[in-house]
């Protein structure tokens, strides 16, 4: 095998793969180039893998001709050891590759190369080793808080040098402690006194200097800038003359100049003599005075013999009733009397006891005043009177009589007092026990409430809750009326005996008392003022009701309220219910006349008023209200309220078709909301109400003359209606009265 390696290599050839590094002398390099080696003369069947490795050769070791495969390997650099079991490192004294050099420390983190042995041991290299901020714990085992490398130890520590540590620090034992052993340890602006950084601008121990003390008599000093001055004083003690050398020098405690406080001086004080005792000014009254304020302001103010609030001692006040007090020699007295009081037993200790204004000492110690009957005695600005009893008045104001009216019980025109009358309300007043009660009352009232200062309230005659007596209410729709509970006559009297009540339907007994009995109506409460009565509708398109004069004039009803506006409807109203005013309203309007009926029913108005005679013309015009059509279509109103035609015929007791036929002293040719005259050849069965708002369209024409009204105004021939043209019809007319 051997002769085989030599023979290549004596052949200029390189055994494929490169020649093993581990046989081959370093140094043998160099004549072997690598251009002659060729894969093409080394045979894979000489060359076995046993002898030579790839992982030692590495190509760069390739050596020349006649190198022995044997001979020891040697390194010269850290990159010839590169894999090498021996370690990374070259050691070129001996050409061994080692875990590392004093040259190459190649040892990883947390260990140190020995150089002696080229081996790792744990522990720090450098202070680099200490920077991960654990102190090296982990690698080194050195403390934490350590940034420091101990060369000799390899432990990370705090400090080697004092440059180590901080201001106002220094390093003893690889550890930063307090303190200093120079200026240099301390922070700008300090010095180093005894091993310590003071500031002796400001340290009391070092002020200006190491070792100067700043200690002020009798105070707490204080250095400022270096000066050495007093913070505070002891207690009791005050630095008054401003000097620090002197320090707090006076007691403020018993100093009457300086008493609790520098410059502080008692003041003098009337009739007293001044002291100063723990830091308090005090003083000593003279002999009969004292300071019975508490105030040192005044010293000692009273004069024990004269002040009479303060009479021989501080505690003592003289005390007068009803007069002024006085002091004499420390002793109480009496100086003067209230007004009206006087001192009639010379006792100053009961004070002024006489009333001047009582009857037994009436404006002198010596006057005593007579009571009248019925009184007591008075006296007033020195004059005796007297003063009723109770339930007894001078009425008379007649002295010598004196109390002579009894006012308590009986008088009605003194109760409780002369000249308190009982003017009670519809009542005849008596006076029991001081107050005003009802004897009796006025007809048609009552004192239904019991209460006597309204007097007989109830008017029994209107009152709906006492209605004829007290308690008797009316109910059922019933209203009192003159005494007695009655339904009202009419929907307008409703109205008035009842403002509040709403439009629907009602009970109604049109004569009152007569004989007519109740009936059902339906009124009208809000319309052109309220209080209308339904009488009668006329609907369009029905077959007729009011189809003669007997049913404008008589009694009989048809019909039914609830379908007025559906079917015709005649009321008993109609002839029972008196009315001044009348108002016809259709679907679409409504017009009507005050004062017309004169205090008629409908059926009353219409016997009066039926024609008994044609071509008339009845006086009155126009309508006096009106909703919901101009002026001048209630012009043209009238007073005629036609249906299907005029009725020229005048012959209303058989051309009864008109749609509410009362005509008061006009005649049929005067035109209303109807067709024009000669349409009585058109009537049909059915009467078809009165004409729609869009079909009366009002003409101008001669006042009086046929066809045109007293207003002179017709109707156009637009609103001729005849047949069963509903179209221009209202679908319904209603009749109320008021």
């Amino acid at each position: 095998m051997t002769l085989t390696l030599l023979a290549g290599c004596s052949e200029d050839s390189s055994v494929v793969g490169g020649d093993a590094g581990g046989d081959v002398p370093a140094d043998l390099g160099a004549t072997d180039t690598g251009a002659t080696d060729t894969g093409a003369t080394d045979t894979g069947a000489t060359d076995t893998g046993a002898t030579d490795t790839g992982p030692v050769d590495t190509g760069a070791m390739d050596v020349a001709d006649d190198v022995p495969v044997d001979a020891p390997f040697r390194c010269a650099a850290n990159a010839d050891c590169a894999g090498q079991p021996g370690g990374p490192a070259c050691d070129t004294a001996t050409g061994r590759c080692v875990a590392c050099t004093a040259a190459s420390d190649l040892c990883p983190a947390g260990q140190y190369c020995v150089a002696a042995s080229n081996t790792c041991a744990s522990g720090c290299r450098d202070d680099g080793a200490c920077a991960a901020g654990d102190g090296g714990v982990s690698a080194d085992g050195g403390a934490v808080g350590a940034g420091h490398c101990d060369p000799a130890s390899h432990q990370c520590v705090g400090c080697l040098t004092d440059g180590h540590c901080p201001a106002s620090t220094h390093c003893m034992g690889n550890t930063c402690v307090t303190g200093c052993t120079s200026d240099a340890h301390c922070a700008s602006g300090q010095t180093c006194c005894g091993g310590g950084c003071v500031d002796t601008r400001v340290n009391t121990a070092h002020c200006g200097a190491c070792g100067t003390a700043c200690a002020p008599a009798s105070a707490t000093g204080a250095c400022a800038a270096g000066v050495c001055g007093i913070a505070s004083c002891d207690p009791g003690r005050g630095d008054c003359d401003g000097m620090a050398a002197s320090g707090c020098e006076v007691d403020t405690r018993t100093s009457v100049e300086h008493c609790g406080g520098c410059r502080m001086a008692c003041a003098a004080r009337a009739h007293a003599t001044v002291s100063c005792a723990a830091g308090a000014c005090a003083f000593t009254c003279a002999a009969g005075f004292a300071d019975c304020d508490g105030d040192a302001s005044n010293g000692c103010e009273v004069d024990l013999g004269s002040d009479a609030t303060h009479c021989g001692s501080c505690s003592t006040r003289c005390v007068v009733a009803n007069g002024t007090p006085a002091c004499t020699a420390g002793a109480c007295a009496v100086a003067a009397c209230n007004t009206g009081r006087a001192d009639c037993d010379s006792n100053a200790a009961n004070g002024c006891e006489a009333d001047l204004a009582s009857p037994t000492t009436c404006g002198s110690c010596t006057r005593r005043c007579a009571s009248p009957a019925n009184a007591s005695a008075t006296c007033a600005a020195g004059a005796c009177g007297f003063a009723c009893g109770a339930d007894f008045g001078d009425c008379d104001g007649n002295a010598a009589n004196g109390c002579e009216v009894n006012v308590a019980n009986g008088n009605a025109s003194h109760c409780g007092a002369c000249g308190v009358e009982c003017g009670l309300i519809h009542a005849v007043p008596v006076c029991t026990a001081r107050t005003c009660q009802v004897e009796s009352c006025d007809t048609g009232w009552a004192n239904c409430d019991a209460m006597p200062a309204n007097g007989c309230e109830a008017n029994t005659r209107t009152s709906n809750a006492h209605c004829g007596a007290c308690g008797n209410a009316c109910g059922g729709g019933s209203y009192c009326q003159t005494g007695a509970c009655r339904l009202p006559v009419s929907c307008n009297a409703l109205r008035t005996l009842n403002p509040s009540a709403a439009s629907g339907e009602y009970e109604i007994d049109p004569d009152g008392a007569g004989p007519l009995g109740a009936q059902r109506v339906y009124c009208d409460m809000t319309s052109q003022g309220g209080g209308w009565t339904l009488a009668g509708s006329v609907v369009n398109g029905v077959p007729r009701a009011w189809n003669a004069l007997g049913v404008f004039t008589d009694r009989t009803s048809f019909g039914s309220i609830a379908t007025r506006t559906s079917a015709s409807y005649k009321s008993l109203a109609w002839a029972d219910v008196a009315g001044n005013d009348l108002r016809v309203e259709t679907a679409e309007y409504s017009f009507g006349w005050t004062g017309l009926l004169g205090n008629r029913s409908m059926g009353a108005y219409v016997s009066a008023g039926w024609p008994s005679t044609c071509n008339t013309t009845w006086t009155r015009s126009g309508a006096d209200f009106y909703t919901g059509i101009s002026a001048a279509q209630a012009a043209a109103f009238g007073f005629s309220l036609r249906a299907l035609d005029s009725n020229a015929s005048c012959f209303p007791s058989t051309n009864e078709n008109v749609a509410i036929a009362f005509y008061a002293a006009e005649c049929c040719w005067v035109n209303g909301l109807g067709n024009t005259p000669g349409g009585e050849a058109q009537w049909l069965t059915h009467d078809l109400s009165l004409l729609r708002l869009s079909r009366i369209a009002p003409l101008s024409c001669t006042p009086g003359t046929w066809p045109c009204n007293a207003n002179g105004r017709t109707i156009s021939a637009a609103g001729e209606c005849y047949g069963y043209d509903t179209s221009c019809k209202a679908s319904y007319a209603l009749i109320w009265v008021r």
